[in-house]
C-alpha cells in the first residue's frame, strides 16, 4: 500500500513524461495553501534517490512559490514503481477531472495512451467518461495538431491566403497574433476533422471559423454550403453566414431579401448596406417628415 510521509520540496522531482506541457495557472491554489496548507498529498514514487512525482503537480508548484527548499509536504509514497505510460495515466485522471486541462491536452494524453496500449473503452471508464467523449478529444486534438502544423510550415502564398481571410472579416491584425488553433472549442474541431482530412484545407476552415468569430452550429452551416459549392471560397460563405446572422438580427421577414439583392446591386456587404441607408436616408429632416405623417 502506498505509505504516507512528509518530503522536503527540493527531494520532489517533476516526471521525465509529464502529462501537461503548459503552464500551470496556481494562484488561486497558492492562497488556498497559504491559509490551510496541502490538505491532500502528493502522489510520489522513489527514484534515484528522488521521489518522482506521479500526480500533483500543481499542489507542488503552488507550494514551491510559498515555501523554502527545504519545507516538507505531505505525499503518498507508491510502494511498487509505476510503469511511465501509467503514472502519466494516474496523473492524467486526476488532471481531467479537475478540469486542469483544457479540451486539445485531454485528446494528446488520449492520444498518448493510445498509441501505449490503452483502448477507448479502458479510458473511458478509468475517466468516468464515454467512449464517444474520449474519440471527440482525440479527434479535435488531431485536427488541432494538423492546423497547428500548417500555420508553422507554410509557404508565403499560403500565408498570403489566410491573410487575406483575416482581412475580408474586417481584423486589423496579423493573422499570427488572433488565430489560435488550441482556443477552438473541442466541438467545432472535430466537426472540421470530419468534413476533410485536407491539414491545409483544415487550416483555412480553422482560420476562417476564427476571423470571422463562427459559434459551432454556423460552422456547421459555413461547412455544409462549402460541401454543396466546393469551388466557392471559404471565406465568401462565412461571409454569407455572418451577414445572415446580422440580416436576422436587425431586419425581419422580407425586408432582408431587399437589402440582400441591392447590396449586391452596389456591391457592398449587408451590414454595409443598411450603414449606408441609415446616413443617406435616415437624416433628421427624414425622420421629422415621417414622424408628421404618422402623427
Amino acid at each position: 500500500m502506498p505509505e504516507y510521509r512528509e518530503i522536503p520540496l527540493n527531494k520532489l522531482v517533476p516526471s521525465d513524461n509529464p502529462i501537461r506541457s503548459f503552464p500551470l495557472d496556481v494562484e488561486e491554489l497558492k492562497d488556498s495553501i497559504m491559509l490551510d496548507g496541502i490538505l491532500q498529498p502528493i502522489i510520489v514514487q522513489y527514484k534515484d534517490d528522488m521521489y518522482e512525482i506521479v500526480s500533483g503537480y500543481r499542489r507542488y508548484n503552488a507550494a514551491k512559490l510559498i515555501y523554502p527548499p527545504t519545507q516538507v509536504i505531505p505525499c503518498m509514497v507508491m510502494d511498487t514503481p509505476l510503469h511511465a505510460d501509467e503514472a502519466s495515466f494516474l496523473s492524467a485522471i486526476e488532471n481531467v477531472q479537475r478540469v486542469e486541462l483544457n479540451p486539445i491536452e485531454r485528446g494528446e494524453w488520449v492520444l498518448r495512451m493510445l498509441k501505449a496500449g490503452y483502448t477507448y473503452k479502458e479510458i473511458a471508464n478509468r475517466l468516468g467518461k464515454s467512449e464517444s467523449t474520449i474519440k471527440r478529444w482525440k479527434d479535435a486534438a488531431e485536427t488541432a495538431f494538423s492546423v497547428k502544423k500548417v500555420y508553422e510550415s507554410m509557404s508565403p502564398q499560403e500565408e498570403k491566403t489566410l491573410e487575406y481571410i483575416v482581412k475580408s472579416a474586417g481584423k486589423e491584425e496579423p493573422m499570427k497574433e488572433i488565430i489560435e488553433p488550441y482556443e477552438i472549442p473541442s466541438v467545432t474541431l472535430t466537426l472540421i476533422g470530419q468534413y476533410t482530412k485536407d491539414e491545409k484545407k483544415q487550416a483555412e476552415i480553422a482560420t476562417t471559423v476564427q476571423a470571422y468569430d463562427l459559434s459551432m452550429d454556423k460552422t456547421q452551416q459555413m461547412l455544409d454550403s462549402w460541401k454543396a459549392t466546393p469551388e466557392k471560397p471559404i471565406h465568401e460563405i462565412a461571409q454569407n453566414v455572418k451577414e445572415s446572422i446580422y440580416l436576422t438580427i436587425v431586419i425581419p421577414g422580407r425586408i432582408s431579401d431587399n437589402v440582400r439583392n441591392f447590396s449586391k446591386e452596389i456591391n457592398k456587404s449587408a451590414k454595409e448596406t443598411i450603414e449606408w441607408i441609415i446616413e443617406k436616408i435616415m437624416t433628421k429632416d427624414n425622420i421629422l417628415n415621417m414622424l408628421k405623417r404618422e402623427l
